[in-house]
Order: C-alpha cells, then sequence, then structure tokens
C-alpha cells in the first residue's frame, strides 16, 4: 500500500506543478509551442492544432510527464546506493519516454485519421 500512497503523492505534486508553470501560463505559449516535445509531436506524427485543441494537447502531456516522473521516482525510492539509483532512473526515463509518447502519438495518429 505504500508505494501506491508514494506515487499517487509524486504524481499529484508533479501534475499540479506542472499544471500551474506550464498550462495556466497564458502569456508564454508561443514559446511552449516551439519547444522539442511539441516539435517531436508536429514532425513525427503530424500533430495537426486544428483536429486536436492545444490544451488538450496539453494535459495529455502533463499527465503522461507526471506519470513518467511519478514511476520513476517511485521505483527509484526503494533502491539504496545513489549511483544505481542513477542508472536506474536514467534507464527508467528513457524507456518511459519512449513507450508513452509513442501511445500518445498513435492516439494522435487516430485522432487526426477520424477528424
Amino acid at each position: 500500500m505504500e508505494p501506491i500512497i508514494l506515487f499517487l503523492t509524486y504524481f499529484i505534486s508533479i501534475y499540479v506543478i506542472y499544471f500551474i508553470f506550464v498550462i495556466l501560463m497564458k502569456g508564454k505559449e508561443d514559446k511552449y509551442k516551439k519547444s522539442s516535445q511539441i516539435k517531436y509531436f508536429v514532425k513525427k506524427y503530424n500533430l495537426n492544432f486544428d483536429k486536436i485543441s492545444y490544451n488538450k494537447f496539453l494535459q495529455i502531456l502533463a499527465i503522461t510527464n507526471s506519470f513518467i516522473m511519478a514511476i520513476t521516482a517511485t521505483i527509484v525510492n526503494y533502491l539504496p546506493h545513489l549511483m544505481l539509483k542513477l542508472f536506474v532512473a536514467f534507464i527508467l526515463l528513457i524507456i518511459l519516454i519512449l513507450v508513452c509518447y509513442k501511445v500518445i502519438g498513435v492516439y494522435i495518429e487516430r485522432r487526426n485519421k477520424n477528424v
């Protein structure tokens, strides 16, 4: 039960911080649209903000990034040594980013075809 509570604590904390500093910042929308995350989805999966709203995409990205960071932090929390924690965190982040971003990409491609 403790790992679930720890995961939920990490997830909610990260999501709230992400929500405040990325989604609610109205003046920084153009700057965020030029970020590497958005460019990746635009180029690789033909993201079109006419077919999926920008705010909905930001919500999806916020939930996904919070999930990735919370999973990594929860797993790394139970490892004993600092070097092992760093190594596992690095490997986990790469794997989770690749998998989760692929899932988002498939969703975007399906959304572009259906709309």
